[in-house]
């Protein structure tokens, strides 16, 4: 069994493993891009929630004071 153990260790190390050609970086990540959303005037300029933001305003707050977390 030695002897096909060293026979199989000598003839690897002398023929390499071809790992060498298959080994390349990493692939090419896709670009990947988000626009922002269009805002009316009133979602941009107003101190005050707009109206199509509010249920979103509602559930967030209902979270926060659900969680008992405050603001840092």
């Amino acid at each position: 069994m030695r002897p096909a153990l060293a026979a199989w260790l000598t003839l690897s190390l002398l023929v390499g493993t071809g790992a060498e050609d298959m080994c390349r970086g990493p692939p090419a990540t896709p670009a990947h891009s988000i626009s922002a959303p269009r805002l009316s005037p009133e979602e941009r300029l107003s101190p005050h929630i707009p109206e199509s933001l509010r249920c979103d305003a509602c559930y967030a707050i209902a979270f926060q004071v659900g969680t008992g977390e405050t603001a840092p």
